[in-house]
């Protein structure tokens, strides 16, 4: 949306109502659909109602997280889980929470980043100098196409999380992002094969969509429950602080061309780690998914 919005508003429209204030009202009104989605649809998670002591409360939640919306003995099995882990953790003293989370914080890290590399001001300005060689007048169409590429790869992959797992969709998506962002950087600048750097790049922001959705699965699996706010939040402001200091870039051609090369060489990188630390955490219960994050190494798919 963000996308579609700014290339399709234009300074020269002569209207009364400035951009800026546009987008103001457009992130009221989804944040009131958000609020009406959380209050009415979102269920309060078993294991923060354990850690107030509401059991028949995190009963109640289970049963509406699983269907039929009934009490079974699975579901039973899966409460007594869900207490286990909350007393473990509950003893687990802050240097063991630090030094158990660590890793989790690195893997994580650099998870996003890497979104953050393939999503930001310079690679809006690839697209705009890709389209803007390929027709005199650049229309809106472009970043259109561009965003709904990231949101099919995201949705694509949101139907993977809980068939093929995690680990699986996050390595094909690093590693084909890698791919087109060398293909992009290699064609790039060459007039002929414009028309191919485009598709490049439209492919790019499907396969980092698809690499990208599992990290906020992982964001609520990896780290000790007791420090989980604080190193999601840590994350998040490492990730925000990275994406505006790409917005003080402003690179020629020729540092277009060398940004793509090291996300690709960085893409492939990560991919290669990722075979070996991350985990695989599909369908499994939070203190395994926790204690597979507090290992460097994970070869499991």
């Amino acid at each position: 949306m963000q996308l579609i919005y700014t290339a399709v508003w234009q300074v020269d429209w002569n209207v009364a109502i400035v951009a800026d204030q546009v987008h103001g009202v457009l992130s009221i009104t989804y944040g009131v659909i958000a609020l009406a989605l959380a209050l009415t649809l979102c269920v309060e998670s078993p294991v923060h109602l354990l850690m107030r002591s509401s059991e028949q409360r995190a009963l109640v939640a289970l049963r509406h997280l699983q269907r039929p919306y009934m009490v079974t003995s699975e579901m039973l099995l899966r409460l007594d889980e869900h207490k286990l882990y909350v007393a473990a953790n509950r003893e687990m003293c802050l240097g063991t929470s630090l030094q158990k989370g660590y890793p989790s914080v690195l893997k994580l890290l650099a998870l996003r980043l890497l979104g953050v590399l393939c999503l930001n001001s310079i690679i809006c300005c690839a697209l705009y100098e890709t389209g803007n060689q390929l027709v005199s007048s650049l229309y809106a169409w472009p970043f259109v196409v561009f965003g709904l590429l990231r949101w099919c790869g995201c949705f694509f992959a949101v139907l993977l999380m809980d068939t093929t797992g995690r680990k699986k969709p996050t390595l094909f998506g690093i590693f084909s992002t890698g791919a087109f962002a060398i293909a992009y950087a290699n064609l790039f600048g060459r007039t002929p094969h414009m028309i191919t750097a485009l598709v490049m790049l439209f492919s790019l922001q499907f396969f980092a969509g698809l690499g990208q959705c599992a990290s906020a699965a992982y964001l609520t699996e990896g780290f000790p429950l007791r420090l989980k706010p604080h190193m999601v939040a840590v994350v998040y402001v490492v990730e925000q602080v990275a994406r505006l200091l790409l917005c003080s870039f402003v690179l020629s051609i020729a540092g277009i061309t060398a940004y793509f090369h090291c996300l690709g060489a960085l893409s492939m990188v990560l991919f290669l780690l990722g075979i070996f630390c991350l985990p695989e955490t599909r369908l499994v219960p939070l203190a395994e998914a926790q204690l597979k994050f507090s290992k460097w190494f994970n070869k499991d798919f």
